[in-house]
């Protein structure tokens, strides 16, 4: 189940969004090495996914009852996304298909004859006729889901509200009042006194971070912040590279004693080489106050 906080769900909501755009590469790199290859015109092109992921408080990501329809939605609106050959234009489709139409379309397209029987239908020239949207949850329940792609436009915009979905990839990072600070080169600032020390369980790999493409980088740290006395609620520890804002900890917010953090980092600030990383402290009326660096 997602966590209970807001703060929580933002930071599993994050670390997700950084793997869709790994899949977004993956998918760009196939398009752009069948255009190289002059094959992108004639190809038939297919990008789904088997489910999707819900990032309610307190909910299960994956399965539901259907009790809450917007967790619902968000795990069962799955993308469906078809390149036909010789297309050039884009176009938005409310057809109710499943995944069990998408081999007979490919016979269809190809030309391909079989004597198999489909439960499925081709949707290459039309949408299959009379059909609801059913689906059925592992645990017996089914449910009709009205609405087509506007449901699901529905709930990016409620995502967007988490985690802004303005700007780059890189601005995954960029999160709560600090979001505007986030690559912003931070100055010197006066000592903080409320936090005694704080610890980076990924410490080392800041030591020697490598650009190479599919090498492991900490754009996700997790640690724990050591208090000296309570602070405000609406205070944001800020993570600064090599003196460069790259994430913000949410969990500082009315917090007392030991807190356990997470934080995603702008990965585009982990270049190759040796990094130096420190802690700030942004109160709610803005002030910033140094830490410095992990125990």
């Amino acid at each position: 189940a997602n966590p209970e906080s807001e703060d929580g769900v933002r930071d599993t909501y994050q670390t997700f969004l950084y793997q869709l755009a790994g899949a977004d590469r993956a998918i760009s790199d196939a398009i752009a090495s069948l255009k190289q290859a002059g094959r992108w015109d004639n190809t038939l092109f297919i990008a789904s996914a088997d489910h999707g992921i819900s990032f309610l408080p307190t909910l299960p990501q994956r399965h539901t009852d259907f009790t809450d329809m917007d967790q619902a939605n968000d795990i069962y609106r799955v993308p469906l996304l078809v390149k036909f050959p010789k297309q050039t234009t884009g176009s938005v489709s409310d057809c109710a298909v499943t995944n069990l139409d998408v081999l007979p379309t490919i016979l269809d397209v190809t030309g391909t004859s079989t004597s198999w029987k489909f439960a499925g239908t081709s949707f290459a020239n039309e949408c299959p006729a009379s059909r609801e949207r059913r689906v059925v949850a592992a645990t017996g329940e089914s449910q009709v889901f009205s609405g087509g792609f506007s449901e699901a436009q529905a709930r990016a915009r409620h995502y967007a509200d988490v985690v802004s979905n303005v700007g780059g990839i890189r601005r995954v990072a960029a999160v709560g009042t600090s979001a505007l600070l986030i690559g912003q080169p931070i100055g010197a600032a006066e000592s903080n006194s409320d936090i005694a020390s704080w610890t980076l369980a990924q410490k080392k790999m800041f030591t020697k971070v490598s650009d190479t493409r599919g090498s492991r980088v900490p754009s996700l740290i997790t640690g724990t912040i050591t208090l000296s006395g309570p602070t405000d609620v609406g205070t944001e520890g800020i993570v600064v590279v090599n003196g460069v804002a790259a994430g913000v900890i949410g969990e500082l917010s009315g917090a007392r004693d030991v807190v356990e953090y997470t934080a995603i980092l702008d990965y585009s600030l982990l270049t190759d080489g040796a990094h130096t990383v420190e802690l700030y402290v942004r109160a709610p009326d803005g002030t910033l106050t140094k830490v410095g660096a992990p125990r």
